[in-house]
């Protein structure tokens, strides 16, 4: 409730700002590229309104996505800006330092309370885009092309699994081609304008898991599967999801429906990324609040590990149009900010598809020349 009533009132601070007052944050701004030195240069303006004999009692609040250490830094630099020495005549005067933000940039607040006089100073901080040194190379490798659209794939040592539309398909290792082997239809139309289903397997058991209808089965010694009518959760990222009936989204208890699902590490609590209905990457905290939005991304993404330093890859697609070709691109989060770590590789169309997989993911492409769908396995190595 609080944080509300704060929220509330820089909304009608900034409302009220002069245009004076914005050509004067403007300049500031321009002189200083960092969190750092922005804090410096706002303690600089409201040291000037302190009266003589007056110390800075300073309470902080991280109201924006700013990173934890991002926020300690500034907080430790507007403080120190406003220090003074102490003398017998000194007195405490209430300082508020909040960072808040609007769709292009954070805003530095400083608010001095003393009694019947309320000053505000503020100066907008926009950071410089990070500085990206690759770190790992994906490796882009086609698997089966065809006609209907393909779902998921799985490799299974000299057998490869193929879900499409239709059913499932079993394939041997010929040389160094795959040959049909074997099929069965999944007696369940997919009833969405873009089909999703995930294909999982264990040993040699084998799940299918599509919006309404479930199948389960074996693919050796024989390829058999029977469906029924029912969604059955599957685990992603470690939280248990399923297919929504009718749809192409994902669901999970609590999270508002997503198309991809994501949970990284970041000490000492967890985060979580959404790919929302919005078409925009949600970033939320452990305690499931909204902590940043990602506006570059594609809508899909999967969670990989690499071992290349990153606690977790994140594959991602961009965010180009459905009628045009596609790429994925390796990305980390640091400090609560997407850092993209690889180069992108580029696809002949859109991506339909993207779900994890050993060392990497598998993607399937419509190829925008011939029409026809591509499953392609996607792994991540270290660069040298």
């Amino acid at each position: 409730m609080e944080s509300e009533v704060y929220k509330q009132k820089f909304t009608w601070l900034l409302r009220r700002m002069t245009i004076g007052s914005c050509l004067l944050c403007l300049a500031a701004m321009c002189c200083a590229d960092t969190i750092d030195e922005v804090a410096r240069n706002l303690a600089r303006k409201l040291s000037v309104r302190l009266a003589a004999g007056e110390v800075a009692h300073v309470n902080a609040r991280n109201l924006s996505t700013l990173g934890s250490r991002d926020f300690t830094k500034a907080r430790a630099s507007f403080e120190h800006g406003l220090r003074r020495s102490p003398t017998r005549t000194s007195h405490p005067v209430e300082v508020v330092f909040t960072i808040s933000q609007n769709l292009r940039e954070y805003l530095l607040v400083a608010e001095l309370q003393r009694t019947g006089d309320h000053i505000v100073e503020m100066i907008p901080y926009r950071p410089e885009p990070t500085e990206r040194t690759a770190k790992t190379a994906l490796d882009r490798r086609l698997l089966w092309e065809q006609e209907n659209p393909i779902l998921d794939a799985a490799v299974l040592e000299d057998r490869m699994l193929v879900l499409d539309t239709a059913g499932l398909n079993l394939y041997g290792r010929v040389r160094s081609t795959w040959e049909p082997l074997d099929s069965r239809p999944l007696n369940s139309s997919v009833p969405v304008r873009d089909p999703r289903g995930r294909l999982q397997v264990s040993e040699a058991t084998v799940t299918i898991y599509l919006p309404g209808v479930t199948c389960h089965g074996t693919w050796t010694p024989t390829l058999d599967i029977h469906c029924e009518p029912g969604e059955e959760e599957f685990q992603l990222s470690g939280e248990p999801v399923k297919l929504t009936a009718g749809r192409n989204t994902l669901a999970s208890g609590g999270w508002p429906l997503f198309f991809s699902y994501g949970r990284i590490a970041e000490q000492p609590k967890p985060l979580y990324l959404l790919g929302e209905m919005d078409g925009r990457t949600h970033l939320y905290d452990a305690e499931r609040r909204p902590a940043g939005v990602f506006d570059s991304w594609g809508s899909d993404f999967a969670i990989a590990e690499s071992g290349c330093g990153a606690a977790k890859d994140i594959l991602v697609t961009s965010a180009a149009d459905r009628d045009t070709n596609d790429s994925v691109a390796d990305f980390e989060i640091a400090d609560r900010k997407p850092v993209q770590a690889s180069d992108p590789i580029e696809f002949p169309g859109p991506i339909t598809a993207l779900w994890p997989a050993p060392d990497g993911a598998v993607a399937v492409a419509h190829n925008l020349n011939s029409g026809r769908y591509a499953a392609y396995t996607i792994q991540i190595a270290c660069s040298r």
